[in-house]
């Protein structure tokens, strides 16, 4: 199916995970990986994770597509925001990145924008910290 718009973009805020796998810089990059591979199949893209107070966050970008995810395992809690310009299986995204975290419960939110990422490392680093601002603010998460 096409939609006018950016892409598809696919939000989840997940709860009752793994406080380990959260925590674990490695475990985020792979799931970024992998979630990547899902949504560009052939896509070859390393994942960046930046250790923050509370947690961590990541983010992919490959081509038109990107995967970020705000790990906080003191809370066993995530939020992941995965866009790209075509069609990709949202279900499928959706069941790796739950399942990557162990996520007991999870509210997810599907539809058809866009948001640019940054290339630069630095740029890319302020808008990574400005999203998990506005993520524990949204959740109720102390900063």
């Amino acid at each position: 199916m096409h939609l006018f718009g950016f892409g598809p973009h696919l939000t989840i805020d997940g709860q009752h995970a793994s406080s380990d796998r959260l925590a674990d810089p490695a475990h985020l990059g792979n799931a970024l990986t992998a979630a990547l591979r899902v949504v560009t199949p052939h896509a070859d893209a390393t994942a960046t994770v930046y250790a923050v107070p509370g947690g961590l966050s990541g983010v992919i970008t490959a081509g038109d597509a990107h995967i970020a995810v705000h790990a906080f395992p003191s809370h066993a809690t995530f939020s992941a925001d995965v866009f790209a310009c075509h069609d990709y299986d949202a279900q499928a995204v959706l069941t790796a990145l739950t399942d990557a975290f162990d996520a007991g419960r999870f509210e997810a939110h599907a539809n058809h924008r866009g948001k640019e990422y940054p290339r630069d490392a630095q740029q890319l680093r302020a808008l990574l910290d400005g999203e998990r601002l506005y993520i524990q603010a949204r959740l109720g998460l102390a900063p």
